[in-house]
């Protein structure tokens, strides 16, 4: 294979990785030990999961190597209510932002294994930063008030 024929085929293999995947109904997936599976294959990408009835979303959750990576909620108007990660162990990890129901910023931080750390930034419902608060191990250590 010549080199202009091996950038192509990367080129396509590139394209194929990247493209948009379909977000399926979270109800036509399947759980064992752990591992969430579509048409009995380990789950990579995103599906919804809506209230009852069926035209509310509620969350959008994306899976790497069948275990959840990310989860987006929302309120029952449809905006973001907060967005969140999870490690391979399913704990609740790395970044987490959460609004208020007119869209701004409510909360922006990092969790680590469930447990705030670090330095979290608190809005209030205009938008404008009110407090900043150091954690570690989900224990607040200092707080600056605006």
């Amino acid at each position: 294979m010549n080199k202009m024929n091996k950038i192509l085929a990367f080129l396509a293999l590139l394209l194929i990785g990247c493209a948009e995947k379909e977000i399926l109904p979270c109800g036509s997936l399947t759980s064992n030990n752990g591992i969430t599976y579509s048409n009995n294959r380990v789950f990579n990408g995103t599906c919804d999961l809506y209230v009852s009835n069926d035209s509310i979303l509620w969350k959008t959750i994306t899976y790497k190597r069948g275990k959840l990576s990310k989860e987006i909620a929302y309120y029952e108007d449809g905006k973001v209510d907060y967005i969140g990660h999870r490690n391979r162990d399913g704990h609740i990890h790395g970044d987490f932002t959460k609004y208020y129901k007119n869209g701004n910023l409510e909360v922006l931080g990092q969790l680590e294994n469930g447990f705030r750390e670090g330095d979290w930034d608190v809005y209030n419902e205009n938008g404008d930063l009110i407090r900043e608060i150091t954690y570690r191990k989900g224990e607040p250590i200092d707080s600056i008030i605006y």
